[in-house]
């Protein structure tokens, strides 16, 4: 399959997808991003390296690249709904496990 055909079946394919869900943001100023430059699908023209694992995920597990937008989202709806503090220790609890595993892995090999 040529390569500009392989891309339209992929671009084709992608926006088929439901619109990803959007948690409500606030945006700061105009010069951010906004909610549609973050939540959209990939777009297979952008990212040319990554047109074969979609091909395939097309052809074999089209349910999982709609999985990995609402997974990410996901994530971003359950911080929006924690207060800053929550959001800080979390954060704290997560560099403490990076320098638990840095640690360890310092005595491997």
């Amino acid at each position: 399959m040529l390569a500009t055909d392989r891309l339209a079946k992929l671009s084709a394919f992608i926006a088929s997808l439901a619109p990803p869900k959007r948690p409500p943001i606030v945006v700061p100023d105009a010069d951010c991003a906004g909610a549609d430059a973050i939540f959209r699908h990939v777009d297979p023209a952008a990212i040319p390296e990554v047109a074969t694992a979609l091909e395939w995920l097309m052809e074999h597990r089209p349910d999982v690249i709609a999985a990995v937008a609402d997974v990410d989202r996901t994530l971003i709806w359950d911080a929006m709904e924690r207060s800053p503090l929550d959001n800080l220790r979390l954060a704290e609890s997560l560099a403490c496990d990076e320098d638990d595993l840095r640690g360890a892995l310092r005595h491997v090999a």
